[in-house]
């Protein structure tokens, strides 16, 4: 099955593929290119309201709120869509938390996909199920994920036990390419291996 396959060889495939995202200059471009044909200039909605002074609100109120979008504080809304453009086409997949508060309202929490712990893979009863860091419930619809603190490998990793985050505040960026398929697939590791084919050709 896809899931097994993908568990299987995630972390060694992730691991390649990030270190050939930054030292293999052909897969640097095709990831730049990727992520850019993915994003544009970012999504920049239009007010169609009748009122002109309404319209006008809601694009400030826009523009405020993506100013704020980011709740590590480095960069814009459609920074954060780049990262997770990126994350896409590298990790084959990307998690974002919404968080609640601040000035613009809520803020997008990007988190790398080792972060949701994969490792988790058990029975809950009455057919709810954990797999691969995500809880579905007995309908078979997800309802929470098993997140680290910290990344694996960071500095301050210390804490081992992932926090339960309900579905409702996590969105799960990747494009699955099997029915019941719960993880995502690395894009730049068939660029990377088609590369690969390439040279051998030469």
């Amino acid at each position: 099955h896809w899931n097994s396959t993908i568990q299987a060889s995630a972390i060694q495939t992730r691991q390649r593929t990030r270190w050939a995202s930054i030292n293999n200059p052909w897969l640097v471009k095709a990831i730049g290119s990727l992520v850019a044909n993915l994003v544009g200039t970012g999504i920049k909605p239009q007010s169609l309201h009748a009122d002109e002074a309404i319209r006008g609100a809601l694009h400030l109120r826009w523009s405020i709120w993506t100013d704020n979008a980011d709740a590590a504080g480095i960069t814009d809304f459609y920074g954060v869509t780049a990262l997770v453009a990126r994350a896409l086409v590298v990790d084959g997949e990307c998690f974002i938390r919404l968080l609640a508060g601040g000035r613009s309202g809520f803020h997008l929490q990007v988190i790398p996909a080792d972060q949701v712990d994969a490792s988790i893979n058990r029975e809950l009863g009455g057919g709810a199920r954990i797999v691969a860091g995500i809880e579905f419930d007995t309908a078979g619809t997800r309802v929470a994920y098993h997140i680290l603190p910290n990344a694996p490998g960071e500095a301050f990793a210390i804490s081992l036990t992932p926090v339960r985050v309900p579905a409702a505040d996590i969105c799960h960026v990747f494009e699955p390419i099997s029915a019941g398929q719960v993880r995502g697939i690395s894009w730049a590791a068939s660029v990377q291996l088609r590369l690969h084919e390439i040279d051998q050709i030469e």
